[in-house]
């Protein structure tokens, strides 16, 4: 995994790789798709993935499938999902609010501002405007269960860092650094102790570039 990885000397994710250390880390887990729209239904519905067909673009099915955010919202809580592109995209929105999601927060709705690539606002804008929605949720009491879709560490690798010169892995520390930054904003406010926090990927990459995914 990424996290094994080191680059000229430097650990590529030295935040995921400490958050090993005072979390639960599972180690043999096998990526659930390709691609994240099939990947966000399997995570968020428990729903296995098909090779060649995207649940999502069937909206009569895919809003009659149960989700945890449709769980959680019954029993009261705020339900978030925050993307820094276009939630349109594969038919997304309507598969979120279409399972339980009250609010979705793309770049239709918000203005993250920041660094810009083809998909949408860097996870340094995106992530600071989280943190800041979920502290300020929290201070008012609500029961809050919140979805962040990085795209950073995705192709085409643009990113306003430089830490690493390979730009995949510079791109993965970039998210990295950012996720590691989104957890001590958190860590910092009063209500650390009553908030869950899980780190997982919507999709598996090809590692090393040669590899297949069969």
């Amino acid at each position: 995994t990424v996290t094994d990885e080191v680059i000229d000397g430097k650990q590529v994710t030295p935040h995921l790789n400490s958050f090993k250390q005072e979390g639960i880390w599972f180690e043999n887990i096998i990526a659930n798709s390709f691609r994240t729209d099939r990947g966000t239904v399997a995570i968020m519905s428990g729903y296995p993935t098909h090779p060649t067909v995207s649940i999502m673009k069937y909206p009569q099915k895919a809003q009659s499938l149960a989700s945890i955010a449709g769980s959680l919202r019954d029993v009261g809580y705020k339900t978030t999902f925050t993307y820094g592109g276009d939630a349109n995209f594969t038919n997304t929105r309507a598969y979120l609010y279409g399972t339980g999601f009250s609010e979705v927060a793309d770049d239709h709705e918000v203005e993250f501002g920041g660094h810009r690539s083809k998909w949408g606002s860097a996870d340094d804008a995106v992530l600071n405007w989280a943190s800041d929605a979920i502290i300020e949720r929290m201070e008012s009491s609500e029961q809050t269960f919140d979805v962040i879709l990085t795209l950073s560490s995705h192709e085409p690798f643009e990113v306003p860092y430089s830490r690493l010169k390979d730009e995949k892995f510079n791109a993965y520390a970039f998210t990295d650094s950012e996720v590691g930054a989104f957890v001590e904003r958190l860590r910092n406010s009063e209500h650390w102790d009553n908030t869950l926090i899980v780190i997982l990927a919507d999709h598996g990459y090809p590692h090393p570039d040669s590899t297949t995914y069969s």
